[in-house]
């Protein structure tokens, strides 16, 4: 009868045991509050041009915001519009968080030498990712080049993300660590054929849980045109206000 009890009481506790573990089984991470919604959210940051050694240029420095307009609809997809002024140009950006992906709708990316049409919601990062491919290598032909009146180019572009590392970065009184992901894009441009640039550049954004984005990066590089050489400045924009709506 004794073993019969201890028999009972063993099937009884493994029960018990197999129900909690299986009803206790770790949430999935809510990636969306690396993106704040809520109207009444708003961002102020610096930017500011920096050399190549990673000098910032003190006469560059404006002040650049980002609010929260409200929900959206844009290209078939359910987003949050945020109004952006970069000094003192206001523009409207929309953003959405579906699994472990942040999107970000883009009509033109800047290469620092022209704009260029891409008019797609891209995947600008993926924080159970390594790498992907924001835009396959493509190209625009007949852009005009700023300041050249009738010279056309064409310009092929190809834009890859990675997930990169940690980084601890201060803003006020407190420091924040941040998950890094990082934007490369690779330029050719040609004309009638005869390749004139060829550069890649590479973008650093950093975001904080229940903040967002609180700093974005761009080192100086060096440009290719003509087989003669040109530096373009880097960036640096990091957060110095904010308010997050709850």
């Amino acid at each position: 009868m004794k073993n019969l009890k201890f028999i009972l009481s063993s099937i009884a506790i493994a029960i018990l045991l197999w129900g909690c573990s299986s009803s206790s089984e770790p949430s999935k991470p809510d990636y969306s509050r690396y993106l704040p919604n809520k109207v009444g959210s708003y961002w102020v940051y610096e930017w500011y041009s920096v050399d190549e050694k990673g000098v910032k240029d003190i006469e560059s420095m404006t002040i650049d915001s980002m609010f929260v307009v409200g929900p959206a609809t844009k290209s078939g997809k359910n987003c949050t519009e945020y109004k952006t002024n970069t000094d003192g140009d206001e523009s409207s950006s929309y953003m959405y968080v579906e699994g472990s992906k942040l999107y970000s709708y883009a009509t033109a990316l800047s290469t620092d030498l022209l704009p260029l049409p891409v008019d797609q919601w891209f995947v600008m990062a993926d924080f159970e990712g390594t790498t992907w491919v924001i835009l396959k290598d493509t190209t625009i032909s007949g852009l005009e080049v700023p300041d050249f009146p009738g010279v056309k180019i064409d310009v092929t572009l190809g834009v890859t993300g990675a997930k990169g590392g940690t980084k601890s970065i201060p803003i006020g009184s407190q420091t924040f660590t941040a998950q890094e992901f990082t934007m490369n894009l690779k330029i050719v441009g040609k004309i009638a054929g005869l390749e004139i640039v060829n550069f890649t550049k590479v973008i650093k954004n950093y975001f904080v849980q229940d903040i967002g984005l609180i700093q974005a990066s761009s080192d100086a590089n060096k440009i290719s045109i003509l087989q003669s050489e040109m530096t373009i400045p880097g960036y640096l924009q990091t957060l110095i206000k904010y308010n997050i709506v709850k």
